[in-house]
This record gives structure tokens, C-alpha cells and sequence, in this order.
């Protein structure tokens, strides 16, 4: 019962996560993104440490999960941009080797962080009482 219970935890992680993480890529035009935009990668960092912390109020996983959670997510949002890309406008896109990997660290940095700040403030409140 109980790894049931993470596992769903798990896949409501990777939904959020690939929510997210899709955000700002999602919003543009496949023409327009840039992966090596350093303002593109500071603000899918920024949505991807905010997104990891408020979905930690809700689901109750350890670092390690989030961290997975987060790096699938994160690859699923743009397999899922370069797939649409091909499917709906016949684009493609040819900064794909570079994305993945791109995607992976940002994912790993962003649950990494969100847990880091999320377990800071829980021992930080501990030490209140």
C-alpha cells in the first residue's frame, strides 16, 4: 500500500514537473526558442525550482524521487516540443542533442533545489520549537 501510494506520488511529480518545465517552452514558437539563451535557461531554472518547492506542500517525496521526477519531467517537455514541432508545423528543430542533456541538468538543479529549500525550512521551523 504504501509504494503505491509513492508511486502515484511519483507520477503526479512527473506531471507537474513536465507542466512546469513546459511553461516557458510551450509558449513560444519552436522558431523562437534558443536553449543557449542564457535568459531562456535562468527562467526555465527559476520555473522549475518555484514548481519543485510548491508541489512539495502537496506531495510528500524524498529528494531522490523529486529529483527523478523532475528529470523525467523536464525530458518530456521537450520531446514533447520537438515531436509537436515535427507533427503540427513540419519543423525541425535542430538544437535537439543539445536540449536533452540541457533539459536533464535543469531538471536534476530544479528538484534538487526545491527539495533543498523545502527540507531548509522544515528543519529551520523544527528549530523554532
Amino acid at each position: 500500500m504504501i509504494e503505491t501510494t509513492r508511486q502515484n506520488y511519483k507520477t503526479i511529480a512527473i506531471l507537474i514537473s513536465t507542466l512546469g518545465a513546459g511553461l516557458p517552452v510551450w509558449t513560444r514558437t519552436v522558431r523562437q526558442i534558443d536553449f543557449t539563451d542564457p535568459s531562456f535557461l535562468g527562467l526555465w531554472l527559476f520555473t522549475g525550482i518555484l514548481i519543485s518547492f510548491i508541489s512539495l506542500f502537496f506531495i510528500n517525496l524524498s529528494m531522490r524521487d523529486m529529483i527523478t521526477s523532475f528529470t523525467v519531467g523536464y525530458v518530456l517537455s521537450v520531446v514533447g516540443l520537438f515531436t509537436g514541432g515535427i507533427l503540427i508545423s513540419n519543423h525541425v528543430h535542430g538544437q535537439l542533442i543539445l536540449a536533452l542533456p540541457l533539459s536533464m541538468g535543469i531538471g536534476i538543479i530544479s528538484g534538487f533545489t526545491g527539495s533543498v529549500i523545502w527540507t531548509w525550512i522544515k528543519r529551520k521551523d523544527r528549530s523554532r520549537r
